[in-house]
Formats: structure tokens, sequence, C-alpha cells
């Protein structure tokens, strides 16, 4: 099986992302379900304003009047860095009866909604590639497999894999199949202390009807947690 470390730090990206994807769909979903009356607006104010990078962009407090006649103002929460506002000028409003209002565009719409679901859809992807491209090995075999001596040759950095910082290596063997012809074998990533190797030959168990399915007994390694 995977090395714990490594299993959870997939499964941490893992629940990151679904929580991403969930959360911000269920919000997304609330928000489409709220009931919304279209107006025009005006632009009654422009206040320039700056980011944490220093970058300048604009705040417009855009003033509506509802159905009932109430005229109400507010600021839109999604800024807008690319686009240009000025005093006087007409805006498409929707707003709701509790008072809230939204400019009516595709970025002031959607945005707060879309940025974390496509997070959530990034940690998703990359924890279930980076677990998908670890060779799965059955720990049953040790029990149902024919056992296999093999010579330890090295053991190999993984570089896709990191945990905390600290690289990843496998464990490289090699041995005999039964036609007498070299086989090597390889370990799952895992997070080894030692620098030097304590065993020079490592029992492999190899699945009886398909070879390329194997599982390596390294039960005797000490893997950091």
């Amino acid at each position: 099986m995977i090395p714990v470390n490594v299993k959870t730090v997939l499964a941490i990206f893992f629940v990151i992302g679904s929580l991403l994807v969930s959360v911000s769909g269920y919000f997304f979903y609330s928000f489409q379900s709220v009931e919304k009356l279209r107006t025009e607006g005006t632009i009654v104010s422009v206040d320039i304003a700056y980011d944490s990078d220093g970058d300048r962009y604009e705040r417009p407090a855009i003033s509506y009047m509802t159905q009932e006649g109430e005229v109400r103002t507010f600021v839109p929460h999604v800024k807008e860095s690319l686009a240009t506002y000025s005093v006087g000028q007409k805006i498409q409003v929707l707003y709701d009866q509790k008072g809230n209002a939204w400019v009516d565009s595709l970025v002031q719409l959607y945005f707060p909604y879309a940025v974390p679901f496509f997070i959530g859809v990034v940690f998703l992807i990359v924890s279930s590639a980076v677990f998908l491209s670890i060779k799965p090995q059955d720990k049953g075999l040790k029990d149902t497999g024919k056992r296999l001596v093999t010579q330890y040759v090295r053991r190999e950095e993984v570089p896709e894999i990191q945990v905390n910082g600290r690289p990843q290596y496998r464990i490289l063997t090699k041995g005999t199949d039964a036609a007498g012809n070299e086989v090597f074998f390889h370990s799952e990533a895992m997070d080894l202390p030692p620098d030097e190797f304590p065993r020079e030959f490592i029992d492999i168990y190899v699945d009886r009807k398909n070879p390329s399915r194997y599982y390596m007994d390294l039960s005797f390694l000490e893997v950091k947690k």
C-alpha cells in the first residue's frame, strides 16, 4: 500500500478539493435560487482603491430604485481592476427583497463561486493523478503469490512527489523469472530515513496469473510517519 505520509497528503488535497467544489456549488445553487428583480442603476460616486499588490481599481457606489420606490445604494463586492466607471453611468442591477444587490455582469455574478470551484477541481485532479500514478501493490499477494528473493539495487528519488519538503524514494531490486531472465521490481514512494539500505535481499511476492502484479515486502523497514 502507499506509505502513510503520502496517503495523508493526497487525502488532504482530495478533501480540500471536495470541500471547495461542494461548498462553492452549494452557495452558487443558493444564489441562483433567490428571486431577483432587474432594474437600472446609476453610479453616484467612484472611489479609487489599491489591493495588497499595489494594483489600482475602482469602487463605484451604485444607486437604484426598487419596485416599491425605495432608493438604495450599494458597492459591488467583486473588484475589477480593468473596469472603468464614471459618475452618472447607467448600470444594470439585480436585487432581492432582502436588500442584496449585484451588478448584472458575468464577473460580478459568477466570479465569487467560479474561483473556489476551479481551485477545488485542480486539487481533485492533482491528488487523483498522483494517486493513480503510484503503482498499486497488493499486500494480499504475500499469502497467495509466488515468493521470489530479489537483490537490492538502489533507492531512487521520486521527483514528482515531496512531503513537507522532503524527497520521497522507492526501492529498486532485481531477480530472475521462471525463464531465467533478469527482471527489476520497485516499491512505492516512501520517506526513507537511513542513508544506507539495511538489507541485501528483499522478498517479492508475484501474482501467479499476472507476473506484472507483485508485492515488495518492506515490513522490516521503519518508515517515517
